[in-house]
């Protein structure tokens, strides 16, 4: 038998060197901590020699800022535009000088990990580029240099940039003028210039005011600009400024206008100005040029529908004054009909500068489509564990056919089936998208549906008719009426609750609104949409009540990209002729998308049933919790939504979401609201956020945990609920 012995001197030996590489890495810098090192040479933007006893490139460690505090190091830093080393790299370069002089031994290289080789040509490029920057910051006389500093006997090298700002320019005074042509600026006098709202107007531009019928709102918009007084001379704010004047200029139809800035050097007396600064006065001139209206709109790429159509849709029409927000909104109408798929508006080149010609283009959408998709779903309707033979249950399908631009007049006709255990339907959709005018469209729409929630099963056969305006791109509204034949039926059979079976009929007037403020909603917004149902309005229906809904979300960003959302959700059913409704038209309340710790509908009133399964040798009793709704319910969801640093497109949410039913209007409490508190991650696919989100009840009723007392205790994992969708819960 063979021993095999370790050399222990071996072992102690590569064991303290690992122990002394693991704590450099893991302390700051044990080189380089003095700022300057009596070695160092100073290099200058005007520098021409580079030391003898430096090499030609030297291996750069870090690369440090001094002299200021007015600009953050990451600012600074991203103002180089040379390799820097990577925190890894540094670490190791330390490691390696370490066990060199104290070890005598050498650290190989591996993976690229050699820091990157700087010469005098990069330095001062680097000089240079912190100069401009500075400059364009309103230090216009600020120095830059660089400090070369050897580390551990020039192993490596430090470089300082030693930053010295001087005084910063100030904007003493912007002036404002408007003029009709650039010739009127060589008016020295301006005796015949006016002021207003501090803008100086030309005798040219007061008489374009008066024949183009101009309001003060365009001088208020230019007169912003003065808002630059007595701030820091930043060059990237003045061609901000510059931008959005001309930005003004072309909303107001003058698309030939010319935003010239210039500089003069001077101080206004009585300004509270630092007497270190050095002052400047802005003059942004206003040329404003011809205002034409538009002659002609040439349309371009329609196929099946008549170049009418498209110009109905624009927002511009010839002979207005051409405006960025109308051109906007006619791409937003184009953009918004089924029938076309892209579309841009371009300003063609003109003969003269007092007409206007447009040119739109558009690519259609096919003209007909059909699609087909297929899922699953319904995972918290399985009363028990999933098994082969009712797994079937899970799927669910769904086909659609369009037919576009049916009668030649941009209308559109759809079809939809849906087929899944829990719901089937077949709907058809006739699509007028103007009426009065293009904001405007109605809808007929009839359908056929069968729904198996818990407490209920419905056929429903009916039709319904909209008519939509949208009023601008923020403000939309609707109103409708559905006729429905309904029959409900209990979904344990002998079991149900007694008021689930009927037959009866609907007729609903349906009027609704929604606004967001302005912004990206889901991120930086303000939303309302209120809802109000008249039923039985003029006798015609079985039941006559009326039902109010209101939703309220609000998304505030914050720090790094992260969104806190909220959402207030309630409802309220005003009934007078009886005691109780459809089950179909109570609120409920739970699900993926309102309170998350209970599964759709479980949250509220409910009653348990029983059910005797004797298709084996021996009979079995399985209990159920049936929903029963409510006349009036409520919906809390707070989010924080936080997004991954290192998972492109994936976010992590924290939610409390809290809500209750309540059977009748009389009965309702703040007391009652029950909670639940979870978190989630999200992936935004090309189709939608895809989502995973667990919930914990806080404060679950004893049926919310499956007990019934005398028949079955709490079950173990009634406090959890799992869900898997796509979309935002809101």
């Amino acid at each position: 038998m063979v021993f095999n012995f370790i050399d222990t001197s071996l072992l102690l030996k590569y064991s303290l060197i690992f122990m002394v590489i693991l704590k450099l890495c893991l302390l700051e810098d044990v080189f380089g901590q003095e700022e300057y090192a009596t070695s160092e040479f100073v290099f200058r933007e005007n520098t021409v020699d580079w030391p003898i006893d430096v090499p030609y490139e030297i291996p750069v460690r870090a690369i440090r800022f001094g002299g200021q505090k007015r600009f953050t190091e990451p600012i600074l830093r991203n103002q180089i535009n040379a390799e820097l080393p990577a925190l890894w790299k540094q670490k190791w370069a330390v490691a390696q000088a370490w066990t060199l002089y104290n070890l005598s031994y050498i650290l190989p290289d591996f993976g690229n990990s050699a820091l990157p080789l700087w010469d005098s040509i990069i330095i001062k490029q680097q000089i240079q580029q912190l100069r401009r920057f500075l400059n364009t910051q309103g230090y216009e006389d600020a120095e830059v240099h660089a400090h070369v500093v050897p580390v551990e006997n020039k192993v490596f090298w430090d470089v300082w940039f030693h930053i010295n700002l001087g005084a910063p320019t100030v904007i003493s005074e912007v002036k404002v003028r408007i003029v009709a042509s650039e010739e009127e600026l060589d008016d020295v006098e301006q005796q015949n210039w006016v002021r207003v709202m501090g803008v100086d107007l030309s005798q040219e531009a007061q008489q374009e005011f008066r024949r183009k019928g101009l309001d003060l709102s365009f001088i208020e918009q230019l007169s912003l600009a003065r808002q630059l007084s007595n701030t820091n001379y930043i060059e990237l704010d003045i061609f901000r400024e510059q931008n959005r004047l001309g930005g003004v200029a072309l909303e107001n139809g003058y698309i030939y206008a010319e935003i010239i800035f210039k500089t003069h050097t001077g101080n206004n007396k009585g300004q509270n100005i630092n007497v270190l600064s050095k002052n400047k006065i802005v003059f942004f001139d206003i040329i404003l040029g011809q205002r034409p209206t538009i002659k002609d709109i040439i349309v371009e790429g329609e196929q099946t529908v008549s170049k009418d159509i498209v110009q109905r849709e624009l927002t511009l029409k010839i002979g207005q004054y051409y405006s960025e927000s109308a051109r906007r909104n006619s791409l937003t109408q184009l953009f918004a009909h089924p029938l076309f798929d892209e579309a841009e508006i371009q300003i063609c080149e003109q003969p003269d500068t007092a007409s206007l010609t447009l040119k739109v283009r558009v690519i259609e959408e096919e003209m007909r489509s059909y699609q087909w998709r297929v899922g699953l779903g319904y995972f918290d309707r399985l009363e028990r564990p999933v098994n082969i033979l009712e797994g079937y249950q899970l799927f669910r399908t769904q086909g659609s056919w369009v037919h576009r631009n049916l009668g030649g007049g941009g209308q559109q006709f759809s079809t939809n089936l849906k087929l899944s255990y829990f719901e089937r339907y077949v709907e058809a959709d006739y699509l007028f998208p103007f009426v009065f005018n293009t904001n405007s469209s109605i809808r007929i729409h009839p359908f056929s549906q069968y729904r198996d929630e818990r407490a209920y099963n419905i056929n429903s056969n009916g039709v319904e008719t909209a008519f939509s305006y949208v009023l601008n791109n923020r403000l939309t509204g609707s109103i409708s009426y559905r006729f429905a034949l309904n029959d409900e039926s209990n979904i344990e059979a002998g079991q149900g609750i007694p008021d689930s079976l009927l037959t009866y009929n609907l007729s609903v007037f349906n009027i609704s609104s929604r606004y967001h403020s302005k912004g990206i909603i889901g991120y930086n917004t303000f939303l309302i949409q209120p809802t109000l149902e008249f039923s039985g309005l003029f006798g015609e229906g079985d039941f006559s009540y009326q039902r109010l809904s209101l939703d309220l979300r609000k998304y505030t960003p914050v720090r790094g990209g992260s969104v806190v959302a909220g959402r207030v959700r309630g409802g309220w059913i005003f009934e007078q002729n009886r005691d109780s409704l459809p089950s179909d038209v109570r609120f409920y309340n739970g699900g993926s998308t309102l309170v998350r710790g209970w599964a759709r509908h479980n949250l509220g009133p409910k009653e348990w049933v029983e059910r005797v399964d004797s298709s084996s040798d021996n009979t079995v009793s399985r209990y159920s919790f049936v929903p029963t709704g409510g006349k009036a319910s409520l919906t809390l969801n707070l989010e924080w939504r936080e997004q991954f640093k290192n998972w492109k497109g994936g976010y992590g949410v924290l939610f409390l979401d809290g809500g209750q039913v309540w059977k009748n209007t009389e009965s309702v409490a703040m007391k009652d609201i029950q909670w639940a508190l979870g978190a989630g991650i999200r992936y935004r696919a090309p189709f939608g956020p895809i989502r995973i989100d667990i919930a914990y009840k806080l404060n679950p009723s004893i049926q919310d945990l499956g007990a019934i007392p005398g028949v079955r205790d709490k079950k173990p994992w009634a406090r959890w609920v799992l869900y898997l969708s796509i979309g935002e819960a809101f």
